[in-house]
């Protein structure tokens, strides 16, 4: 027997995305972030951030709402990743 597009769909447990160069925009912008030393004092280092498309997370979180389990995979040892996928 054939099971139907809706029947396989809902036999879908998890999801997994590719975040390098599929889910990211290709835009990359280098900015500064501040930073306070323990005496007081405040300097900057510049860091990396890629955009995203909203798109992506929204259809990210519908599916989350929907019970679906999401995943990310990426090669990027980006400190804000948990954050982004957080959310």
């Amino acid at each position: 027997m054939s099971l139907t597009a809706e029947e396989r769909a809902r036999r879908i447990k998890i999801v997994l995305f590719d975040v390098d160069g599929v889910l990211t925009d290709g835009s990359i912008w280098i900015v500064p972030v501040p930073l306070a030393a323990p005496d007081g004092t405040v300097s900057t280092r510049m860091v990396e951030v890629k955009g995203y498309s909203a798109h992506d997370g929204a259809g990210m979180t519908l599916a989350r709402l929907g019970g679906m389990k999401l995943g990310v995979i990426t090669s990027a040892s980006a400190r804000l990743w948990p954050c982004a996928c957080a959310t």
